[in-house]
């Protein structure tokens, strides 16, 4: 009998929706930890504005733990767009942006306290495919290496963190920001 990935109830109809839309089989029940569970994996989302909150209150930490404590393979998967962080909203009032290095400087520190890996996404649709297929690589008894599969490229390392923040600044493409990557001065900020 293969259980499904179970899907905390108090999940918004949207990412429900997702599943569904990729006919992935979901079972929706009050989970203690975590977003998405399935026998040792775990999953937990947050979209970026969430990822800033929860971080700052410590919310996250006390969450990432848990998972850790109760699951083998853990995953915190962000959904959104950094821009969302590092660009102020206009008209919002209190909307500070973070600077980058501030926002390197969270990731890092989830990074590397944490056994959980980092995956970014861009919307409900992708974080259900990946879901998806983060509990079947898991479950096929190899260790997983998300580099394996094309879907989880965006999964992130330094380097990938650093040029996804360094292209949220306006007029700065993938080229330009490489260049900036190499750039002593830049890295040290970073």
């Amino acid at each position: 009998h293969h259980c499904m990935i179970k899907v905390d109830s108090r999940e918004d109809s949207a990412v429900i929706k997702a599943f569904q839309k990729h006919n992935i089989e979901i079972q929706v029940e009050m989970l203690q930890v975590g977003d998405f569970v399935k026998d040792n994996v775990c999953c937990e989302h947050k979209s970026v504005q969430d990822f800033l909150q929860s971080f700052r209150s410590g919310h996250l930490q006390a969450q990432l733990l848990n998972m850790q404590k109760f699951y083998t393979h853990n995953f915190l998967i962000i959904v959104g767009d950094w821009k969302e962080l590092v660009i102020p909203r206009y008209g919002v009032v209190n909307s500070y942006p973070l600077t980058t290095v501030q926002l390197c400087g969270m990731l890092a520190s989830v990074g590397a306290r944490y056994s959980v890996k980092m995956i970014h996404v861009q919307n409900n649709s992708q974080m259900a495919l990946v879901v998806d297929a983060l509990i079947k690589k898991c479950g096929d008894g190899k260790e997983v290496t998300i580099r394996e599969t094309e879907l989880l490229r965006n999964t992130l390392n330094s380097d990938d963190i650093k040029l996804m923040i360094i292209t949220c600044f306006k007029g700065i493409g993938q080229k330009r920001a490489q260049k900036y990557l190499k750039d002593e001065n830049v890295n040290e900020i970073l």
